[in-house]
């Protein structure tokens, strides 16, 4: 019988959502320390709050990196929130089609 590993928790608690901020640049060159974060953010998070508002230019290597962490934090089981989601993000997402799987609101 194999052993599967477990999914660990964050040791906050449930109702305190952990923040990830995104910098005003979501571009290619940007996404190695963000990548990081997010990372670690979604394997540890109960809650995710995703502040959107700083962003000011993004790139499809940008949007791909969120959707990845927006795939991981769901697939374990989280909660993402977007808080404020910049335009220019919600933009490019929705040209790409995109913003479904993102979970974007829908009037931004």
């Amino acid at each position: 019988m194999a052993i599967r590993p477990r999914l660990k928790r964050a040791p906050a608690a449930q109702g305190q959502p952990q923040v990830l901020a995104l910098p005003p640049s979501m571009r290619l060159g940007d996404a190695g320390t963000l990548h990081d974060r997010m990372m670690h953010m979604a394997a540890t998070a109960h809650q995710v709050r995703v502040e959107g508002a700083a962003v000011r230019e993004i790139d499809t290597a940008g949007l791909q990196l969120l959707c990845a962490f927006a795939a991981d934090v769901r697939r374990r089981g989280a909660e993402l929130i977007w808080d404020h989601p910049a335009t220019v993000l919600c933009e490019g997402a929705r040209r790409l089609g995109l913003a479904h799987m993102l979970g974007l609101p829908h009037s931004v």
